[in-house]
Formats: structure tokens, C-alpha cells, sequence
């Protein structure tokens, strides 16, 4: 089966934490995170077309996906990979985009999350303005300027403080994304524009008292914090917001971050013991 890049990390362990990416990043975007999780088992997931993965196309073939881009296509290709890694119940975190997955792996697989942490993100569907300027991007991408045309969206994914303090962060993350294919970049725009709202999956979660996180960057204008509030209280849980951090959390705040996430497994591994 074409399968996606799954990248282990640390010891084994029965309930690994999985990482999921933001847009239009992969998987590296956590090196500077691992070294804060060294002790936890923890696999890094990179998306269709992205990093180490095939495109979206060979991902579809092997799952015989036939309903276009959608993240749930996305959710069951994680979930496909963990089966092949032998990997059955895990605490999920993803950002960004990662975060929408993340979501939609709780509708699909409930049962299999012993906690799930959500990073920049949001429950709710993108209005119509936003959905225009992703079909735009689609375009563009997959015409003459190619992944180039990523640029003007790159400057909102870091807070100013990071953006003015760490300018190779700004370079990292351009250089990642000039990496990225253009049917991948496609496939995860047109993907965002027709998620769902997930908060109802959350209000699920919440009911099954599934351990949570909700985190985001004090400077992320992207996900704002109205929108961690809504998916807190749907998880019943409350935001950790990190001062002088933008969209890019654990990039930009990586001990902080990483002591949120093993905070998270911690409560997880605990829940998923009990009897």
C-alpha cells in the first residue's frame, strides 16, 4: 500500500504521540520540538505530497478515495499508516492545518485517541471570502508560478516577535515550503476550503473524556482566540495561550510547547490505564 512518511522519534511505547504538520510545511517543522520529548514515543506524520509522502493521487489510489480533495482523505491515510506501524490507541496533536486532520480523525476513529491536542487552529469551516482565496492558490500553484505563489501567505505564519528576533525561522520556513509539491499544495488548499465544522466531533470528545489541549500563539492572526475558546469548550477543556508566539507554536515556542504536549500524554496515558 502507498503508505504516508511516518518518522520515528525517541523510545517505543503502547500510546505514542502523533504529530501532524501545518501548511504548507512537513514534518521537519518539529526538529526543533523532539529534543523537548526525547523520553516519549512519538512518530511525525508528513501529509500527501509533502516532505517524504507520495502525492495526493497515489495516496487516493491505495485508499481507493474517489470524493476529491477532502481532509478526511487525509485522516484516513494517517490512520492507514499507524496501522501499518502497529500503532492502535496514541494521543494526536497537530497544527494548522494539522489541527483540521486531527479533527477529523476524532469523527472518523473516536475510539482510537487517548487525548488529542490542537495547535493554531480552528473547529469552525472557512467563510466564502476564504474559500475564494484558496481556489485562487489552487490555480495558481498548479500553473506557471508554482509553489512560488505560496510567498505572499508565508508572512502571517510567524508572530512579529519571532519574525523580528529569529529572521532564520523566516528563512526555514520559505525554504520549507519551496519543497512542497504544487498537487500537494492543491490538494491541501482545496482540502481546507471544504472541511466541515468540527465542533460537534469535540463536543464528542469532550463526552468521552478524552484528554485535551487547546494552544495557541498569543500573536496567531490566523487562529484567534475566540476560535480556541470555542474548540476549549467543546473539549471542556481551557487555552494555553504562549506570549510572543504566531501561528507556528512549536516552531517559534518548542519548550513550551513540548512541556504542553508532554503535559498532555501524561493525562492520556493516565485516562487510558485506569480501569
Amino acid at each position: 500500500m502507498t503508505t504516508l512518511a511516518v518518522h520515528r522519534h525517541g523510545p517505543t511505547g503502547d500510546v505514542p504521540l502523533v504529530l501532524l504538520h501545518a501548511f504548507p510545511l512537513d514534518s521537519r517543522m518539529y526538529a526543533g520540538l523532539l529534543p523537548h520529548l526525547t523520553d516519549l514515543p512519538t512518530l511525525s506524520v508528513d501529509s500527501p505530497g509533502f516532505g517524504d509522502s507520495p502525492s495526493p493521487a497515489d495516496v487516493a489510489d491505495a485508499l481507493a478515495w474517489t470524493d476529491g480533495p477532502r481532509l478526511e482523505m487525509v485522516a484516513r491515510a494517517v490512520l492507514a499508516a499507524l496501522d501499518e506501524q502497529g500503532v492502535d490507541r496514541f494521543v494526536l496533536a497537530g497544527t494548522s492545518i494539522g489541527g483540521y486532520v486531527s479533527m477529523r480523525l476524532a469523527a472518523l476513529a473516536p475510539e482510537r485517541l487517548a487525548g488529542i491536542g490542537l495547535i493554531d487552529t480552528k473547529a469552525a469551516p472557512d467563510p466564502g471570502e476564504a474559500r475564494e482565496r484558496r481556489e485562487r492558490l489552487a490555480v495558481d500553484v498548479l500553473g506557471p508560478p508554482g509553489v512560488s505563489a505560496l510567498a505572499p501567505t508565508l508572512g502571517p505564519l510567524l508572530g512579529t516577535t519571532t519574525a523580528n528576533d529569529a529572521p532564520g525561522l523566516t528563512d526555514a520556513v520559505a525554504g520549507w515550503a519551496a519543497e512542497a509539491t504544487p498537487e500537494g499544495v492543491a490538494f491541501a488548499a482545496r482540502a481546507m476550503a471544504a472541511r466541515p465544522d468540527s465542533t460537534d466531533d469535540l463536543r464528542a470528545l469532550g463526552r468521552r473524556g478524552v484528554a485535551a489541549l487547546v494552544l495557541r500563539g498569543a500573536e496567531d492572526s490566523l487562529a484567534t482566540g475566540d476560535d480556541a475558546l470555542d474548540m476549549a469548550d467543546a473539549l471542556g477543556t481551557e487555552v494555553l495561550e504562549i506570549a510572543s508566539v504566531g501561528h507556528l507554536a512549536p516552531l517559534e515556542a518548542p519548550e513550551a510547547v513540548g512541556g504542553a504536549l508532554r503535559d498532555l500524554h501524561e493525562r492520556a496515558v493516565g485516562l487510558a490505564r485506569e480501569p
